[in-house]
């Protein structure tokens, strides 16, 4: 396993990687993932109904895919990843970040622009669908959320998180303007019937309208900052055509001139 872990930090070629319905421990993902760490061409892993718990995600695979700086999508659904989990996935998107902040910071002290797209430099979709997440396990990841940058997709389907963990959603998307696309349907404290919420005098109707919102929000400003960047671009290419345009005109004064002499 090590070696194949190995080859996929090697590949030029192997941009995703699913592994589906085979049970997998801490030292078999730790080998498995363990070229990651060089990967650049990796955009996908998919690790599904693997049956990894938050022990095995601690040991076999935050090192590793932390220091990886292509990722875009991680697949974790429909494993046993409970209560510490969140604090876990927290630090990897951290790092992540931290990553692409770096790289940023130090394109502008070079005054340069990076030359690929540092959106997609590091996990932007997570899916943690039908695992056993709760309250602390949303409460620890809304504390990275809050401050993350690129996240733009997180599927929370069919986990535990109760009412008091729909509040730790609401509340950090009220730092959050980043986070466009989020499910949170079949979990306890959203259904219908709820009357979890009521003892915090809210009610699932005000708050999954707050929630919504607040997407709303920013779905609009990642609409308009793409934008602002298309009109950047276009810009920029006329900004070279006039440089170009500039050139041509001194050679054909220059010619002109010489020509008089």
């Amino acid at each position: 396993m090590t070696c194949f872990g190995q080859n996929i930090g090697k590949s030029e070629k192997t941009t995703q990687i699913k592994v589906q319905q085979i049970k997998i421990n801490s030292e078999t993902l730790y080998a498995f993932t363990s070229g990651f760490a060089q990967s650049q061409t990796i955009k996908e892993l998919y690790l599904i109904h693997c049956f990894i718990t938050s022990d095995v995600l601690e040991k076999g695979l935050i090192e590793n895919i932390s220091q990886n700086k292509s990722l875009i999508l991680l697949d974790l659904s429909f494993n046993l990843l409970n209560g510490q989990a969140g604090g876990l996935i927290g630090k990897l998107l951290s790092s992540h970040s931290k990553n692409r902040d770096d790289r940023i910071w130090l394109c502008g002290l070079r005054g340069e622009v990076p030359e690929n797209d540092v959106n997609l430099e590091g996990i932007c979709e997570l899916n943690l669908m039908g695992n056993a997440l709760n309250y602390k396990s949303v409460k620890d990841l809304c504390y990275f959320l809050q401050f993350d940058g690129w996240t733009r997709s997180l599927n929370l389907r069919y986990n535990q998180i109760d009412a008091e963990g729909l509040l730790e959603i609401d509340k950090m998307l009220d730092n959050n303007e980043n986070l466009i696309s989020l499910d949170i349907r079949n979990n306890p404290g959203i259904t219908p019937n709820t009357d979890e919420l009521e003892k915090f005098g809210e009610s699932l109707k005000v708050i999954s309208k707050r929630i919504f919102d607040k997407l709303i929000r920013n779905i609009k400003l990642f609409k308009e900052k793409r934008e602002n960047n298309k009109f950047q671009e276009v810009q920029e290419e006329q900004n070279e055509e006039d440089e170009g345009d500039e050139e041509e005109e001194q050679k054909l004064v220059c010619y002109i001139t010489k020509y008089i002499k």
